[in-house]
């Protein structure tokens, strides 16, 4: 009796399900485009979910010593005000003095300064995540004062 009954239900279901699909006339396209895309070849050529991204490092040519040197290890010394634009002097890890204007070349990480101000030096940074895209790292450069260490802050933007 039970069985009866189960299968009356499936043979319902069948009929059903065919009906529905008799009326959608892209059935068929919908059932090819599907069968496309399981293909094999496509599935392989997915990112393995569980592994890090390769990150694609293009080889950055140095110009300049502020190039070289990690922008944390910098210290703002002063800043000298023109009638065109500001400049700023920096002291370098080794005690070498650099005068740098906005737009300028620093750090590692390909970063460039994006403004001066009388008390501090914005540098943005390119930095890439964990999915492997690129995103900028605002770093600011604070005024340092007499006996004190360098006063950097990070601030990380998306792009």
């Amino acid at each position: 009796m039970k069985f009866k009954f189960i299968y009356q239900i499936c043979i319902f279901l069948t009929c059903t399900n065919a009906l529905v699909l008799a009326q959608d006339n892209s059935f068929s396209e919908k059932k090819e485009e599907a069968e496309s895309i399981s293909s094999a070849q496509d599935i392989m050529s997915l990112r393995d979910p569980f592994r890090k991204p390769k990150i694609s490092r293009q080889k950055i040519v140095l110009t300049s010593e502020l190039e070289t040197i990690p922008v944390q290890e910098f210290k703002l010394n002063g800043v000298i005000t023109g009638p065109g634009k500001m400049k700023a002097m920096l002291i370098g890890p080794k005690g070498k003095t650099y005068f740098v204007s906005k737009g300028d070349k620093i750090g590692l990480r390909d970063g460039e300064i994006t403004e001066i101000t009388s008390s501090k030096i914005f540098v943005t940074e390119k930095i890439i995540n964990v999915l492997g895209q690129e995103e900028s790292l605002a770093v600011e450069i604070l005024l340092s004062k007499k006996g004190e260490e360098n006063a950097t802050e990070f601030q990380q933007q998306q792009e």
